[in-house]
């Protein structure tokens, strides 16, 4: 295995180690946080219309940020990176 691909191999591991450590912190809150809404979001009564669309607006939140959190954030530094070290690659040598 060249140092290249030992190097790759170690950021991917790395990533994938701090995405697993960040799911297992945020998840339970976030999750804590939905089901706490949801008696809200989907309420009877009196008042239910004025407080249902902020209960909407609080679970799609946190169903947004817990996406960009854990998947498109990582994804996005990997891709960075390959994009950053290709360029050096190509300018270097």
């Amino acid at each position: 295995m060249t140092a290249k691909k030992r190097s790759a191999s170690r950021r991917t591991s790395r990533t994938r180690r701090s995405a697993t450590l960040r799911k297992h912190l945020q998840m339970p809150r976030r999750i804590s946080i939905i089901f706490g809404m949801l008696p809200i979001a989907l309420g009877a009564g009196a008042g239910a219309e004025l407080r249902a669309p902020m209960a909407y607006a609080i679970i799609g939140g946190i169903v947004t940020s817990t996406l960009l959190t854990l998947v498109i954030v990582p994804i996005a530094y990997t891709w960075i990176y390959h994009f950053l070290s290709s360029k050096t690659r190509k300018a270097g040598g």
